[in-house]
């Protein structure tokens, strides 16, 4: 398995764990921080874990060389399939750009709102100097950005609020400003961005939004002494269709987290700092739990080591023993030479390699390096080893033989192209 697909196994099991411990810290400060610490986890891991180091592979000295004839048989050709012709690295590269394409956007927009919108004066007393206050018809609900000069939007909808309703949105995002949680909502948006395929980080990113929004909740509820009346606020919020746009910022309301912010608000009884402390250090020794046991089960694994042994060159030939040849693939002169990924995309034909019983029964696997000398009609001419296990190599060296290539035409001439293949050999 490659490692990003280890690390993908590792984070899904990693946020079940934490889906599953997180209703024992009942707290939202404390959850807020469970689910934090659970993402950075996340992210450390390739870092903290050990790698699993494979046994080095052996190699005889020299190269192992083959000739091929022209007239190589092309029967039984296996086309390649689709989905190893995906380079996945480039989707998951470009996926990641969308993505930030998209967080600036919205930055952007967040900017030219803030410049057309209509400054206002503070709705309550505040002693951040650097506060800016605007009300605009460009936002759904409530939205605060900015870290140096932070900023809250409020949507024209609050202003024909009640006074009190006023005032407890206006705490919410003033308190969003005290604690920067808009460096937060950036730092979330790019753990999101570079990690947009996997579902278990959205979750994860919504659990630490809605404990971030609770906390703040709990915060105003402190603050202002009217639980009532804050609640008041939220529903009012969502009769007023205040929601999430394009704003990569803490929002007032959003409608899926409304239950739950609501009944966290009506929960009044306080947890004692023993349960809490005991709770917390029972999830956090769960979670390294699962860290120990996904380091043993499903470890990273770093590629072997190849060393090559001091030895004689030795040769196995195909056809009649030409003369001694060098260590290296003689290559005609005129002969041109092309990266293994623009010559892959002309490969017409191609026969699986059949794993060696005896490299099977000793659990030998590995990858194959070959370099190929591709006629001017697309057939192979001979092939030479660059590194490999030695039981593997003649069966690579058998199935490239047979492979067939579009030629390759050079001023519209066909061209002789040497180029390299690749042979992976893995035990089920």
């Amino acid at each position: 398995m490659t490692p990003l697909f280890v690390w993908s196994l590792q984070i899904s099991a990693l946020i079940a764990a934490g889906a599953l411990l997180a209703p024992l810290v009942k707290v939202p400060r404390a959850r807020l921080w469970f689910w934090q610490a659970l993402i950075l986890l996340t992210l450390s891991l390739p870092v903290l874990e050990p790698w699993k180091i494979p046994p080095p592979v052996l190699l005889p000295a020299g190269t192992f060389f083959a000739i091929m004839p022209l007239t190589a048989s092309l029967m039984d050709y296996a086309p390649i399939p689709f989905w190893a012709r995906i380079n996945w690295v480039e989707i998951l590269v470009a996926g990641a750009c969308l993505r930030f394409v998209w967080l600036a956007i919205g930055l952007w927009r967040l900017r030219q709102l803030r410049l057309n919108a209509e400054r206002i004066d503070s709705p309550i007393s505040t002693y951040n100097s650097r506060l800016e206050w605007y009300v605009t018809d460009g936002v759904a609900g409530p939205v605060t950005f900015g870290w140096r000069r932070p900023s809250i939007l409020l949507p024209a909808q609050v202003c024909t609020m009640p006074r009190e309703m006023q005032r407890a949105i206006a705490w919410h995002e003033l308190l969003h400003v005290e604690r920067r949680d808009w460096l937060f909502v950036m730092a979330e948006e790019l753990v999101r961005g570079i990690l947009w395929f996997h579902p278990a980080v959205w979750y994860a990113l919504s659990q630490v939004q809605l404990a971030r929004e609770q906390t703040v909740d709990d915060a105003v509820v402190s603050t202002t002494r009217d639980r009532s009346g804050y609640l008041e606020a939220l529903v009012a919020a969502a009769a007023h269709k205040m929601g999430a746009g394009l704003t990569p910022a803490p929002l007032f309301l959003k409608k899926r987290q409304l239950a739950a912010r609501v009944a966290a608000i009506l929960k009044e009884a306080p947890m004692s700092k023993l349960k809490l402390v005991t709770r917390a250090v029972l999830a956090s020794a769960a979670i390294l739990a699962v860290v120990l046991m996904l380091a043993v089960f499903v470890p990273f694994q770093a590629e072997a080591l190849v060393i090559q042994q001091p030895s004689s060159v030795a040769f196995q030939l195909r056809q009649p023993p030409p003369p001694p040849t060098p260590s290296t693939l003689v290559i005609p002169e005129g002969t041109l030479r092309l990266a293994s990924e623009i010559i892959r995309q002309s490969l017409l034909n191609q026969v699986k390699p059949v794993y060696p019983p005896e490299a099977k029964a000793a659990r030998i696997q590995g990858q194959v390096v070959l370099e190929v000398l591709l006629g001017t009609n697309g057939l192979v001419e001979a092939i030479g080893l660059l590194s490999g296990p030695p039981l593997l190599t003649q069966a690579a060296i058998d199935a490239v033989s047979q492979w067939e290539y579009k030629p390759f035409l050079l001023n519209g001439q066909p061209t002789r192209v040497v180029t390299t293949v690749e042979i992976n050999f893995a035990l089920n």
